[in-house]
């Protein structure tokens, strides 16, 4: 079930490297009842998970069930061509484009921190990663049957977003122009909010963010100095202030 969290491994310690106890990823249901276990996907139907569970499927699902504390995550359908459309799906879609958005996400934060402290190189360098900002363009491929769809004003607001971020933000680092960097980095994230909370056009996101994983984020805000303590509370106006004052969903 760690593939369905995107961002977080499966946790195992020194010790257990040290007796190359390194969990499996993939298991039986047999197996399964001597592990310890908070998070889990099943595929299929034909086991004892979904059986105890007392799950029917009349079309291919995806669906998490909370049980005895634990997160289970069950593929189903009603035969094995649906199961495995729903397979196919959480895949290539749900974590595939996860993925690469909280790619995305976390390194245009660090964006801001390298902006921040003045790297200059390694800002322009998480730009073009295809493991930086640019993991975005995996995104893009997938969607774009959807972007086809989109409205003019839609459409504007991602070419906008791309000229900032590919061609304009570029230029400001490579003349190492903190405060015009800076500006811009702002206004890429205004665009950002257009699209995901709906501000000007109409909201293209259509699901909430698992908070867990979103707040991850501040942290690497805080590893660059930038959310400051004001009193008992944490000031975040770094990057939520003005047109990106709301935090969260």
């Amino acid at each position: 079930f760690y593939l369905g969290q995107w961002t977080d491994d499966i946790g195992f310690g020194l010790e257990d490297v040290k007796q190359s106890r390194i969990p499996p990823l993939l298991v039986s249901d047999e197996q399964l009842k001597g592990m310890n276990y908070a998070n889990l996907i099943v595929v299929g139907t034909n086991n004892s998970i979904v059986k105890e569970l007392g799950l029917k499927f009349d079309k291919p699902t995806v669906r998490v069930v909370q049980k005895d504390g634990k997160s289970i995550m069950v593929v189903g359908g009603a035969n094995k061509e649906q199961v495995l459309q729903a397979g196919r799906y959480l895949a290539d879609v749900r974590l595939n484009f996860k993925a690469g958005a909280y790619k995305t996400f976390f390194s245009f934060v660090a964006l801001r921190g390298y902006i921040e402290k003045g790297e200059f190189d390694s800002a322009l360098r998480l730009i073009r990663s295809p493991q930086g900002v640019s993991a975005c363009g995996k995104n893009m491929a997938l969607a774009s049957p959807m972007v086809a769809q989109w409205s003019d004003e839609l459409k504007a607001v991602v070419r906008n977003r791309n000229n900032i971020l590919y061609n304009e933000l570029p230029k400001a680092l490579e003349a190492k122009d903190k405060e015009r960097a800076v500006e811009l980095w702002k206004s890429a994230m205004f665009t950002c909010y257009q699209c995901h909370q709906g501000v000007g056009v109409p909201q293209v996101r259509r699901f909430k963010p698992l908070e867990s994983i979103h707040a991850k984020h501040q942290l690497i805000a805080e590893s660059f100095g930038l959310v400051k303590v004001v009193g008992n509370q944490k000031s975040c106006i770094a990057c939520h202030a003005g047109q990106t004052q709301i935090r969260g969903y």
